[in-house]
């Protein structure tokens, strides 16, 4: 394998950047506790002010942004390669069916169908990833056991993560203000940070600017669940179309694309890099301390794609459906509350791992309404991984989470356009 070893990698310690406490993908280990451990009173390190509404959409929509989205929508084509072998039950081949909306996001369709969520074998990724620091305890918690399930109905998804550009249009046309901004500054990295909370408020710092260089057809950062949400709300007025934020269970059978191995490129690791943009050479000669800290050195003669943070979206090739950046780029929103064991939640009334299998599947599932742990923040999911982790970290079934008010660097989000009945 192409990951090296680092010295110290028989060494194992609780929170690592890039994978961080509990699948918390800031590292932010008191968060992260009282989103997955017994309930107790919230950290005051670095408390959140109460999440507000987003006020009211003002529809207003200029030509300057129309020309901006319309050049954003064709720095990518429109097809893609071959579809995999798959559960659904599409009537024509998952991903032929793609139509661009008046800001320039192209939306897939993809058909209903049933697929396997979760992990199927910790053996195999223990086996796959050995030199790969990752939390056993907190994957077999959160990724089994294994659920069958069933999206009911078609849908279309993104093709790639929001961009900067088709987020200007939303503020330019709404005068948006992002959580960030009404907080005084996104969350950057510290360089200087040695424990696990590596990152810091910057009050110089927001989507425009977070901390290196973005174009617009980078995908949009440091913004939150709410300032993801409030896109979406917009964007359904503009269009006279719902959009959202997926489901837990609607990205993964989107970013699986009937495959069932660890990343919908196989099992290796190693042949994610031509489809992701995750933490390899590059950010390793950027920034040693977080490499070595996950435990992996990267073969710069391989695993060096050139790029330290964002990648501009549709870079790298896409999963069998067409979709671009499922692996790597930047964390994506999902809409669901985030539940550590909600798959045990799910399954609880069945004895054996077959049993779970050969059940009736799960229709449409969308996280807990609530859990004791929401009294402290509002856990939302997040999912995919970015260019801060390593691959362990962005695959298919890997879940992780992030308060609803937080922007970080690498979390940014893709939509779902619903297609009426």
């Amino acid at each position: 394998m192409a990951i090296i070893p680092h010295a110290n990698a028989a060494r194992t310690t609780a929170a690592k950047p890039g994978f961080p406490v509990n699948n918390h993908p800031a590292g932010h280990s008191r968060q992260a506790q009282a989103a997955t451990a017994v309930p107790r009173p919230p950290s005051t390190r670095r408390a959140h002010r109460p999440a507000t509404p987003p006020g009211p959409v003002r529809t207003r929509f200029t030509a300057p942004a129309l020309a901006m989205a319309s050049a954003v929508a064709m720095l990518w084509p429109t097809t893609h390669g071959p579809v995999a072998a798959s559960q659904p039950d599409p009537a024509t081949s998952a991903g032929d069916d793609v139509i661009t909306d008046s800001i320039g996001i192209q939306l897939v369709a993809l058909p209903a169908g049933t697929f396997v969520m979760g992990l199927d074998s910790p053996n195999e990724l223990r086996a796959r990833h050995p030199h790969s620091s990752y939390n056993h305890v907190t994957v077999n918690e959160t990724e089994q056991p294994q659920a069958h399930v069933r999206i009911t109905r078609p849908f279309r998804l993104g093709r790639t993560e929001v961009t900067v550009g088709q987020f200007a249009a939303f503020v330019e046309a709404t005068n948006h203000r992002t959580t960030a901004e009404r907080q005084g500054g996104a969350m950057i990295r510290d360089p200087e940070a040695r424990e696990t909370e590596r990152f810091i408020p910057s009050p110089d710092h927001h989507w425009r600017r977070p901390g290196f260089e973005q174009t617009d057809v980078h995908p949009v950062t440091s913004v939150s669940w709410h300032d993801a949400v409030a896109f979406c709300r917009w964007l359904s007025e503009v269009e006279g179309a719902r959009y959202r934020l997926p489901t837990e269970a609607e990205w993964e059978y989107a970013c699986r694309a009937g495959t069932t191995t660890l990343y919908f490129t196989g099992d290796d690791p190693d042949q994610i890099y031509a489809h992701a943009n995750v933490a390899d050479a590059s950010l390793a000669a950027h920034d040693p301390d977080l490499m070595s800290r996950q435990q992996v050195l990267t073969d710069p003669d391989r695993q060096n794609d050139g790029y330290i943070h964002t990648a501009p979206v549709a870079s790298f090739k896409p999963n069998p459906w067409g979709l671009f950046d499922m692996h790597g780029n930047v964390w994506e929103w999902c809409s669901d509350r985030y539940q550590a064991d909600y798959y045990r939640h799910l399954t609880a009334h069945f004895e054996r791992a077959q049993q779970i299998l050969d059940q009736q599947p799960y229709d449409d599932p969308g996280g807990p309404d609530s859990t004791p742990q929401h009294e402290h923040g509002d856990w939302r999911s997040l999912r995919g991984g970015s260019w801060y982790v390593s691959p362990v970290h962005a695959r298919s079934s890997n879940r992780a989470f992030a308060d609803a008010n937080d922007h970080y660097p690498h979390i940014g989000f893709r939509v779902v356009r619903e297609i009426e009945p």
